[in-house]
């Protein structure tokens, strides 16, 4: 993938990094530092842990979010109501 996503961003300077949604580094994932997440799957998984998970990922989600960011969320598992609430 890491890979694939470099011919496929037409040379853009793109940084590939793993890291644990509920609790991301500050260091690394800046306050107000993303126009916009795709989540494809994540959430998911998470709510299988219970909503506490899910609701930390979200808080984190928020802080690295510019104001007026937005978050794509692409689910199969949660309900929209469900991810929505933890909001």
């Amino acid at each position: 993938a890491v890979e694939a996503s470099a011919v496929l961003g037409n040379g853009r300077q793109m940084r590939h990094v793993v890291g644990d949604l509920t609790a991301l580094e500050p260091d690394v994932f800046e306050a107000g530092s993303f126009d916009a997440v795709v989540d494809k799957g994540t959430l998911d998984a998470l709510f299988c842990a219970g909503v506490r998970v899910p609701l930390a990922a979200a808080a984190e989600l928020r802080r690295v979010l510019r104001v007026g960011g937005r978050v794509f969320v692409v689910a199969g598992v949660a309900t929209a109501d469900e991810v929505l609430a933890v909001f």
